[in-house]
């Protein structure tokens, strides 16, 4: 026989005030949500979609759990097309979770964002909180052909016809939204944080309406409250073209529930004796972390469209960057886990003074183990809980990936709270490193909590971004067990980033030009995209004359060495050359050199006629002369 539990420690739930993600059509995901809770059988919890392709679907036996709660067949579509199914996690999560608090919503084995480009969707999990008891209350009160014909209409997104039903369940989602967080920006631009009490404080004791309006637009729960108001959900208020005023008629009057609800906030704010911060000796690692960024993602697409610039302008990798907070690797045929985590390796030390005599030298070789990028990035998230860590690893499908991370694959998969999900086991080498001492004496790791019982586990404040040129995905295929645990960012081709000049001879060329050229041109559909080139595929080395700019001006030796070059030798041979600037015969690589080994700036300028790119100062009547040519 045992005594209760103690008090748990929770971390505090992301609020998301800043996602832009809508809900609407509210009746009918409060309607499926309780219809899921009954036809799952009033489980804690439920998985309630599978995969679909790139959709997703009810699972087909709580399909007939509904069908056969309401007495209706065939209604699959109308299930289908229900926000539950078809929208991403993050405006479902806000409203789900933090508006309604009917349970939390889960998207396992996923990150929160990975919704938010390319319209696929993944199944989700609720886990049910006691609103959904509350709920399940309110409704069994109701005789069952109500209650079946209300719901009916409710998933429909509906009134329901009878009158009763409707009141009480929307005074039942006045009363959840009671804790719920809300973010303004006024006027002036300034944030204004409050909750429903404070719409209720000034409708009740002054004369005066609320403008509920945001200065840019409306984010997180105050989007979605929005929806609620405007859809006649709350029985007390009214909106009218962004002004919240009191509805009449109804009972009990707002007055008393305005006071209700601050009584509720008062109550919900009682911290007891035996409730600490950290009760159970747990950490709090609360941290300040972006979670509109992934924790872990790739961002992938042609050889020059600036991935690693994308990365590096950042602001919050800038702001990470400032804090000695960054680390960067670069994956080749030769990185193994070693080069990734560390080893031992032989080292030179100073030999201590007491024995430079003993010894004769001032140094001598040692081994030490070398922490490598990822353990540098590791160490320096659990000793920075409050700071933002980036390990960032350029060129990501250039090695062995499987090879590389080894047993530490296990830890990309994140818990809701970022926190890596299944932690590992630490080699006797990684945890003798991790609890021992540093060259000044200090911990390596002050926060023993990352290798807690000898186990590792990727804090919430690690952040790992990769790059990846498409077109050398063949040099180490990438499984798709690690590209599951990873987002995706495709970046595009954008050939007008800069004015850019090829310089041929005296004549100046347009680099845009030839870039649209050559990938709309050139290489054709049948050509695979990652062949193309993007913007920054080679630097401008030179200034223009008459420009102040950086560097825009790209050589003719550049241009045919590396732009050239790569065209003929990695996309020609294998697609061969567009028919609009001839055969492979006509126009041989070796051809762009003459004998002296110099640039033949003549066939580079015939190359620009062929494709119709005219020199700075030129006209349409070149273009059209080279077109007839």
């Amino acid at each position: 026989m045992n005594y209760p539990k103690q008090i748990k420690a929770r971390k505090k739930i992301e609020a998301l005030t800043g996602i832009k993600s809508s809900l609407d059509r509210i009746r009918s995901v409060i309607a499926l949500v309780y219809l899921l809770y009954i036809a799952n059988g009033r489980k804690a919890s439920v998985r309630y979609s599978i995969s679909e392709g790139n959709k997703i679907k009810i699972a087909p036996d709580l399909l007939n759990g509904i069908e056969g709660v309401l007495g209706h067949n065939k209604l699959d579509g109308i299930i289908s097309g229900n926000p539950l199914i078809t929208n991403q996690y993050e405006p479902l999560y806000v409203g789900v979770t933090l508006l309604m608090k009917l349970g939390y919503l889960k998207m396992e084995g996923r990150q929160n964002t990975s919704e938010r480009t390319g319209g696929v969707r993944y199944p989700k999990q609720l886990y049910f909180a006691n609103n959904i008891l509350v709920l399940d209350l309110i409704l069994q009160g109701f005789p069952e052909t109500i209650r079946k014909q209300s719901l009916y209409e409710w998933l429909h997104n509906s009134k329901a016809s009878n009158n009763e039903f409707e009141e009480r369940v929307c005074k039942f989602i006045t009363t959840c939204t009671f804790l719920t967080q809300f973010k303004l920006r006024d006027n002036s631009n300034s944030e204004l944080f409050f909750q429903t009490e404070g719409i209720y404080k000034v409708l009740t004791e002054s004369d005066e309406e609320v403008l509920y309006s945001d200065n840019h637009e409306f984010v997180g729960p105050t989007r979605i409250y929005n929806n609620v108001l405007k859809e006649g959900l709350e029985p007390w208020i009214g909106i009218n073209r962004s002004v919240l005023y009191l509805k009449g008629n109804v009972n009990p009057d707002a007055e008393s529930i305005s006071q209700m609800l601050s009584t509720t906030l008062d109550i919900y704010n009682v911290k007891d004796d035996a409730t600490t911060d950290n009760a159970n000796n747990e950490t709090d690692l609360s941290t300040k972390f972006p979670k509109e960024y992934p924790l872990q993602q790739i961002f992938y697409g042609a050889p020059g469209t600036g991935k690693s610039h994308t990365i590096k302008e950042n602001e919050n990798v800038k702001e990470a960057n400032d804090k000695n907070l960054v680390f960067r690797t670069t994956f080749h045929p030769d990185s193994d886990y070693s080069t990734f985590v560390g080893a031992y390796k032989p080292t030179i030390k100073p030999v201590a003074d007491k024995y430079k005599a003993v010894a004769g030298k001032d140094e001598e070789i040692t081994y030490s183990f070398v922490p490598q990028a990822f353990l540098q990035a590791y160490i320096a998230a659990w000793n920075n809980p409050e700071e933002n860590v980036y390990l960032i690893i350029e060129e990501i499908n250039r090695g062995n990936c499987a090879q590389i991370f080894g047993d530490l694959f296990q830890l990309l998969d994140r818990d809701c709270d970022g926190f890596s999900e299944y932690p590992i086991m630490a080699d006797n080498d990684l945890k003798k490193y991790l609890n021992g001492k540093d060259e000044e004496g200090k911990d390596v790791l002050s926060n023993k909590d990352g290798i807690k019982d000898g186990k590792l586990k990727l804090p919430k404040n690690l952040y790992i971004w990769a790059t990846m040129n498409t077109s050398d995905q063949s040099l180490f295929p990438i499984d798709s067990a690690f590209k599951r645990r990873w987002d995706w960012v495709y970046v595009p081709i954008d050939t007008a980033k800069e004015t850019w000049y090829i310089k041929v001879g005296e004549n100046y060329y347009s680099w845009s030009k030839f870039l649209d050229e050559v990938n709309d041109k050139l290489l054709t559909d049948e050509t695979a995209e990652d062949k193309h080139l993007g913007f920054y595929f080679c630097k401008a080395t030179e200034k223009k004359e008459g420009t102040e700019s950086d560097p825009n001006v790209i050589t003719a030796e550049t241009f045919v060495g590396k732009v050239l070059f790569y065209l003929w030798n990695d996309v020609f041979k294998v697609y061969g050359i567009h028919s609009s600037i001839g055969s492979s015969k006509d126009w041989p690589y070796r051809k762009f050199y003459q004998t002296d080994g110099k640039v033949d700036m003549e066939k580079v300028a015939k190359l620009m006629e062929q494709l119709k790119i005219v020199p700075e100062g030129g006209n349409e009547k070149q273009a059209e002369e080279a077109e007839d040519q």
